[in-house]
């Protein structure tokens, strides 16, 4: 018998398997970060209950590659005959998922993680019913795999990556402890008695990918998961924005919900979660307009709205030399005081107790100089915010002065009231022209009822016949005969539209009317299709 060295017995020893905590004491949970192209496309179906295919796909015209040959970007999530697509419950399982990951920096692909303390990330109580949701959305991203074409660029050189497929989950396991129960000594290298592995392919996209912050603070104040998803897509397009417009068929299907749903039921869906976007005041407004090539939804920002970030700590209490006047009662005007307050909340997360004479004297300056607490206020959270960007270690209040800080705050401040009424004007013009749309679109209905069935049958039957000829008989023979007849009615009505003013001249009417006492504003109603 051949005995075994010892160099061989070392190598056949189990290998440690390093695993990482879920949250780690001190984790902030209200703040989290996720790849841009993950929080653009979508990961879970907005299903409620499993839906009745096993994949789902999104595609689009991307440009043109050198040779004049189109690109189109697809997206296609495929789950699988047993468990299905991930559905919209699933959403709070992959935020959660990714907040744990992110703990880490993307670089631990093992998480020690138990059922009960997902349910505390999503502040919810933790019960059977739970447990098995939490278990299903495993299940489900444990056999669904993602294939992205045209999606993602390679990290190194920036080239278009034109096929990439991953999964989110390898491997998990979750286990009920019994009561008394002792684990025994283990034999080998083993994993803890709950957790869960991702791929590599994924994780390397999260460690590799562009980040954007996620504020999970309100996030979960949120009230659906549709609306949950759009924030997310909305955030991820907020970057430096005021306003975006978007086509709505492809937000629908940027959001996970079928693209086969009619614009008309697809606005009732997203009438809610546009909603409360609003009333929670990250969105100002939003309008639906309607272009050549169908509805588009126009998103107006809301430039106040800001993410949580993380707290920093306190700040030291004043060194005991130091001469200082209590905030109250101060004999300093109100506006100093605030504005030294305020500094020290942005800076160092606490107003403090007791403010130097110093930090009034120069806030007072500070007043001064800028010609308004409204000017002097902005001045000071432009220099707290442009210190973080630039890793600027701010102490007292003189480093307001710094770096030219009141200069640029003040050129921004007036950057920042152009765009405001450039956006004004904007969602005026939007808004006017929603409303002409509106109106003409009540106009075209009178004038289709007036005609007769007879006639409209007639109107449709040319309409088809001048889609036939544009388009051509293979084109409309991948068209079902329901969207066929739709599109040659809405072509029909769009024809009646001769005659009606233009938007120019409806405008025109439109201010003689409101200027005028004996004549009443025109209804609003929505706009029609026109070919």
């Amino acid at each position: 018998m051949t005995r075994m060295t010892r160099p061989a017995q070392e190598q056949l020893q189990p290998q440690p398997i390093r695993v990482a905590l879920a949250f780690p004491a001190g984790t902030d949970l209200d703040t989290s970060r996720e790849e841009i192209s993950l929080a653009e496309f979508p990961i879970t179906t907005m299903a409620q209950r499993r839906p009745g295919v096993t994949e789902a796909s999104f595609e689009e015209f991307f440009g043109l590659d050198e040779q004049g040959a189109p690109i189109y970007r697809k997206w296609t999530i495929v789950g699988s005959e047993k468990y299905g697509l991930p559905i919209a419950g699933d959403e709070d399982i992959y935020v959660a998922l990714m907040k744990m990951l992110e703990q880490h920096d993307f670089n631990e692909r093992v998480i020690a993680c138990t059922r009960y303390q997902i349910c505390q990330f999503l502040r919810l109580e933790p019960d059977g019913k739970l447990y098995r949701r939490i278990a299903d959305a495993f299940y489900r991203f444990r056999h669904t795999s993602f294939v992205a074409q045209n999606v993602f660029r390679d990290p190194a050189n920036g080239a278009l990556i034109r096929h990439e497929t991953f999964g989110i989950i390898d491997s998990f396991k979750f286990v009920d402890r019994i009561p008394g129960a002792r684990r025994q000594p283990a034999k080998q290298a083993e994993l803890p008695l709950s957790y869960f592995r991702v791929g590599d392919e994924f994780l390397r996209r999260l460690r590799d990918g562009k980040l954007k912050r996620l504020d999970l603070q309100f996030w979960r104040q949120l009230s659906t998961y549709l609306t949950k998803r759009l924030y997310r897509f909305l955030d991820k397009n907020r970057y430096r924005k005021t306003h975006y417009e978007i086509g709505l068929t492809k937000l629908a299907q940027r959001i996970g919900l079928s693209a086969t749903h009619p614009e008309k039921e697809l606005k009732r869906l997203l009438r809610r979660p546009l909603e409360e976007l609003r009333s929670k005041e990250f969105l100002l407004s939003h309008a639906y307009l309607k272009a050549r090539e169908g509805w588009k939804v126009q998103i107006a920002f809301n430039p106040a709205y800001e993410p949580y970030r993380s707290r920093r700590p306190e700040a030291p209490p004043p060194a005991p030399d130091t001469p200082s006047l209590p905030l109250e009662p101060s004999t300093a005007p109100d506006e100093a005081p605030d504005l030294v307050r305020r500094f020290h909340e942005l800076a160092h997360g606490a107003a403090p107790k007791v403010v130097s004479k110093s930090e009034l004297a120069k806030a007072q300056k500070l007043l001064d100089l800028q010609g308004s607490y409204e000017l002097a206020r902005y001045t000071v959270d432009f220099a707290c915010a442009q210190a973080r960007a630039t890793g600027f270690a701010v102490q007292n209040f003189g480093a307001v002065f710094s770096n030219n800080y009141p200069d640029r705050a003040r050129a921004e401040h007036e950057a920042e009231r152009a765009r405001a009424e450039h956006q004004r004007a904007y969602l005026e013009d939007a808004r006017l022209h929603n409303e002409y749309d509106q109106w003409f679109d009540e106009r075209l209905d009178q004038r289709w009822q007036a005609m007769g069935p007879e006639v409209q049958e007639a109107a449709i039957k040319a309409a088809d016949d001048e889609l036939q000829g544009r388009l051509g008989a293979k084109a409309l023979h991948l068209m079902t005969a329901k969207a066929r007849r739709g599109t040659a009615e809405r072509l029909a009505r769009g024809k009646l539209g001769n005659g009606l003013p233009s938007f120019e001249e409806w405008h025109q009417t439109r201010q003689t009317t409101l200027r005028s006492p004996t004549l009443t504003r025109p209804k609003t109603l929505h706009r029609p299709y026109t070919a």
